[in-house]
C-alpha cells in the first residue's frame, strides 16, 4: 500500500491569498501539515497552473486591492446617499423658512398698506432689516445661479420720505448709503434731495 499524501493546494493558496487573518507561511505549515519550504516553493512557482502566473503574495496584494476598492465604492455610495438625504433635509428646512418668511412679509405689506390707507407712515424698519432681505435674496441667487433672483435684488425698493424709489434709480451717493445700510443691517431713510 502506498503512503502518498495528497495536498489540497487550492485550499492552502485560498487561505493565504484570501484569509481574513492573513496567515504567514509558518501559520499555513501548522494548519495544513505541510513543510514551510514546500509551501514557499509552491507559493513562488509562477509556472504552476494553480498560481495563474502570479506568486501567492501578488495574488494576496491583488485581492486586498480589490477588497479595498469594493469597500471604497461602498463607502462612496453610502456617503452619496447620506449627502442626498442631508441636502433633502436642508432643502425642506429652507423651503419651510422661506414659506414662513413669505407669510411674514405678506403680513408686513398688509400692515404697511393699511397704514398708508389711513394716511400714516408705517416703519418697516421696526420689523425687518433691509440688509436681511438683501442677504436672503443673495443666498437665493447663489443657490439657484439664476439671474432672475439677481433681478429681484435690484427691484428692492427704498422708501425715502414715503416715496418709493427703485434701487436701480438711486444716485451713486444714495447707493453708498443703501450699501452701508445693507452692510450694517440698518434702515436709514435716504434723502432724495442729496
Amino acid at each position: 500500500m502506498s503512503n502518498i499524501k495528497v495536498i489540497n493546494w487550492d485550499v492552502i493558496r485560498a487561505d493565504y491569498v484570501m484569509g481574513t487573518d492573513y496567515p504567514s507561511y509558518d501559520e499555513l505549515s501548522r494548519r495544513y501539515p505541510v513543510s514551510k519550504p514546500l509551501i514557499i516553493a509552491k507559493a513562488n512557482d509562477v509556472s504552476d497552473p494553480i498560481n495563474r502566473g502570479l506568486t501567492w503574495m501578488q495574488q494576496r496584494e491583488n485581492h486586498i486591492s480589490k477588497k479595498q476598492s469594493v469597500q471604497q465604492d461602498v463607502a462612496n455610495s453610502e456617503a452619496k446617499s447620506a449627502v442626498k438625504k442631508f441636502v433633502k433635509i436642508l432643502n425642506n428646512i429652507g423651503m419651510k423658512a422661506f414659506i414662513l418668511l413669505d407669510s411674514d412679509l405678506d403680513q408686513l405689506i398688509k400692515l404697511q398698506k393699511d397704514a398708508k390707507d389711513a394716511g400714516k407712515y408705517f416703519p418697516v424698519k421696526n420689523y425687518i432689516k433691509v440688509g436681511d432681505v438683501a442677504k436672503i435674496a443673495e443666498v437665493l441667487h447663489r443657490l439657484s445661479g439664476n439671474d432672475s433672483v439677481k433681478e429681484m435684488l435690484l427691484r428692492l425698493e427704498v422708501n425715502p420720505g414715503g416715496n418709493k424709489k427703485a434701487l436701480s434709480d438711486l444716485s451713486d451717493k444714495e447707493i453708498e448709503v443703501v450699501a452701508g445700510q445693507v452692510k450694517n443691517g440698518g434702515a436709514m431713510i435716504i434723502d432724495e434731495e442729496e
